[in-house]
């Protein structure tokens, strides 16, 4: 080897060192990420929180702050390209083909039903989940949304365990601390946002939920508020979309809708009311478009409907 080779070779092998170094550094770190992942699942209330110190301290090193190390960012630029991919009416298995599941394709085949549709969450990643409307015949019928929030490893307390419980995110931070008593839950359950910020605060009494139920949007403005007694939904229940616009308002007494229950779009403008007395309807039930035309409005009286108005006069 000449002169000038030797001292190429050597300003090479100088140049590749840290590189190497680097990326031998971020393999050990993923490796690590993947095992203390594993181990929230441990029954072992000491080892899950071991794991969990550990996961903080990996994720803060790197710039994506989420445990795919390697992410430039936190990936939602990626998904958000996929996501204008998608066009309502296309059928539920070509979402998932554009937007898959890490859980399978069945994660989005059922959720919150409302009347012809229903409303399926499914998680893209380890930090980002879709929400969409879909028909009942699977046909899409209102774009996903995109929503934050890293998985929570849930483990399964001991039956007779007394104490507080604490489960995590996969980034470390908790997911939730609960008071049991042999096992039930007794005291304050708080769950949180992966960021460590509060999520919901809620009350229980030997195993029944009462008391003030509170939750916080990510930053930090009011999510719902909403009151249980004897372990039965009693009195106010308000929803805020994440813009902080007034999403619902709900009134129950001992389980069961009692008064006007209102809900808006997140323009402001009203969506429908619905008159119920002791769980069934009774009084007016209107729906508007976001223009304020009306869909229908319509009169019950002890659950049977007994009045249909157009233009704001019986039909007979």
């Amino acid at each position: 080897m000449t002169q000038p080779t030797r001292i190429l070779f050597a300003i090479s092998a100088l140049a590749a060192g840290p590189a190497t170094a680097a990326a031998q550094g971020l393999a050990a770190d993923e490796a690590a990420v993947a095992a203390h992942i594993k181990s929230l699942a441990s029954p072992d209330s000491d080892t899950r929180a071991a794991a969990a110190a550990e996961l903080r301290r990996l994720v803060a090193k790197y710039p994506s702050g989420t445990v795919y190390l390697s992410r430039p960012d936190d990936g939602g630029a990626a998904w958000r390209a996929k996501l204008r991919r998608v066009r309502v009416g296309m059928d539920r298995a070509d979402v998932l083909r554009i937007l898959p599941s890490i859980d399978g394709p069945g994660a989005a085949s059922g959720g919150l039903h409302d009347g012809g549709s229903y409303f399926a969450t499914w998680r893209l990643d380890e930090h980002l989940s879709a929400t969409a409307a879909f028909c009942d015949d699977g046909e899409l019928a209102q774009l996903p949304r995109l929503r934050k929030g890293a998985r929570w490893v849930g483990v399964v307390h001991p039956p007779d365990f007394t104490g507080t419980w604490v489960d995590y995110h996969v980034n470390g931070q908790r997911a939730r601390a609960v008071e049991l008593r042999t096992g039930k839950h007794h005291g304050v359950s708080t769950h949180y946002h992966d960021s460590g910020a509060v999520y919901s605060v809620s009350h229980y009494v030997n195993g029944e939920q009462h008391g003030d139920y509170t939750g916080w949007q990510r930053d930090g403005r009011l999510a719902f508020t909403a009151h249980y007694r004897d372990g039965k939904q009693h009195g106010t229940w308000t929803h805020w979309y994440d813009s902080g616009v007034k999403h619902s308002e709900e009134h129950y007494e001992n389980g069961r809708r009692h008064g006007r229950e209102w809900r808006w779009y997140e323009s402001g403008e009203p969506a429908s009311v619905n008159d119920y007395r002791h769980g069934v309807r009774h009084g007016i039930e209107v729906s508007w478009d976001e223009g304020g035309v009306p869909h229908y409005k319509r009169r019950h009286a002890n659950g049977e409907l007994v009045e249909t108005f157009e233009n704001g006069l019986p039909v007979e």
